[in-house]
């Protein structure tokens, strides 16, 4: 199993990231994909990327630090890009719910990804909350499907969900779909194509039951998928072979990993 969203730059795990990844392997995760949200982020998730063969690095800025983006920050996102150890281009996309960077310059950063993406050659990863009307404004008037990416931690209606398939995206499950007032949108994943879903934990964030409310980490993901694989009667080893194909496929693992 790979968890295809995770923040392992993020200072809760500090301490402990060896453990971490030990249990990663005891639960079956082979691989960690660790999100950049900023610069210095970025830079750090590559840096662990490089020590450690099970983290691969995705660099952004996420839409709630766009204020601070300038020319620089642009231009050293461009040479990270470069790096073998690079899968994706993100955390971008659009948050309308915090609006702590304005909607105009969280619009205009997200172009600038995605044009880099394009540059590059890499899958997004995208973020997006109450904005998924210009999400998908904007997916097709920069031509992000020539080169994909998933809508991580997917918590949005079912229309849009369809778009961004229509798009060649993939779509992240959290572990949200464990949590108990969220029937809708674990209803919406039951019946979406396997063959475009990842799972996903966000840590240290948005922690599955039974862990709910405790630091989230990679290996909890397997939580995500024991929900994904009721919800689409099939077996545990069907959703972590399927979920593993899809991530290998978008991110190209095995040319990155050889």
């Amino acid at each position: 199993m790979i968890d295809s969203h995770a923040h392992l730059d993020s200072k809760e795990f500090d301490q402990d990231l060896n453990q971490i990844l030990e249990r990663c392997q005891e639960k079956n995760v082979r691989f960690v994909i660790s999100c950049g949200t900023d610069l210095s982020s970025s830079q750090k998730n590559l840096d662990l990327s490089k020590q450690n063969p099970m983290i691969f690095a995705a660099i952004g800025v996420h839409p709630h630090e766009t204020y601070l983006m300038d020319e620089n920050t642009i231009e050293k996102l461009k040479k990270l890009s470069k790096e073998m150890r690079v899968i994706a281009i993100g955390e971008t996309g659009l948050d309308y719910y915090y609006n702590f960077s304005l909607p105009e310059v969280q619009r205009k950063a997200f172009r600038v990804h995605i044009r880099l993406a394009r540059e590059r050659g890499l899958p997004l990863v995208i973020h997006c909350r109450n904005s998924e009307e210009d999400l998908i404004k904007i997916l097709k008037e920069e031509k992000a499907s020539e080169v994909g990416g998933v809508i991580h931690c997917f918590s949005g209606r079912k229309e849009t969900a369809l778009a961004c398939l229509e798009f060649g995206f993939y779509l992240g499950v959290s572990g949200m779909i464990t949590f108990k007032n969220t029937k809708d949108l674990s209803a919406l994943f039951s019946e979406l194509p396997m063959e475009r879903l990842l799972v996903e934990t966000d840590s240290p964030y948005l922690a599955p039951h039974p862990y709910r409310g405790k630091r989230n980490e990679p290996s909890y993901v397997v939580h995500t998928a024991l929900k994904l694989a009721e919800l689409k009667n099939l077996t545990l080893e069907k959703v972590e072979n399927q979920t593993t194909e899809n991530v290998e496929n978008l991110f190209q693992l095995n040319k990155v990993n050889k």
